[in-house]
């Protein structure tokens, strides 16, 4: 999904804001999950933000609904002119190598964990 926002909104420093612009999308039916690109209007605004916005709903062991979704200020990535980049390169060759990609593989792809793991390892 591609959304230009507005001049007065700081993509840079608006994640959750951002993320509820999306969110309403998800219906877990067609969409479990979404990969949003925000643009300012702002041709100052060099960066962009790029989030995996996702929600599941199921029932646990005693049949009561459970929903996961992703932390609002998390899977979220400042991309663009002032920034490296590397971290979301990385996530999208790994996704890349895959034949099927599932909510889970993008879920785990981008989780903050994941990566921290693999940043004391090397």
């Amino acid at each position: 999904m591609d959304i230009t926002t507005d001049k007065s909104i700081h993509i840079s420093k608006n994640k959750v804001g951002l993320r509820n612009l999306v969110a309403k999308f998800i219906d877990q039916d067609k969409y479990h999950g979404i990969l949003a690109f925000y643009h300012s209007e702002d041709e100052y605004q060099k960066d962009y933000r790029l989030s995996f916005i996702s929600r599941q709903s199921s029932l646990d062991e005693s049949g009561n609904l459970k929903t996961n979704s992703t932390d609002p200020k998390r899977y979220t990535f400042i991309l663009g002119a002032n920034q490296s980049c590397n971290t979301a390169d990385k996530r999208f060759i790994e996704l890349q190598k895959k034949k099927n990609i599932a909510v889970e593989d993008v879920t785990s792809a981008f989780s903050v964990s994941t990566l921290t793991k693999e940043f004391y390892t090397e």
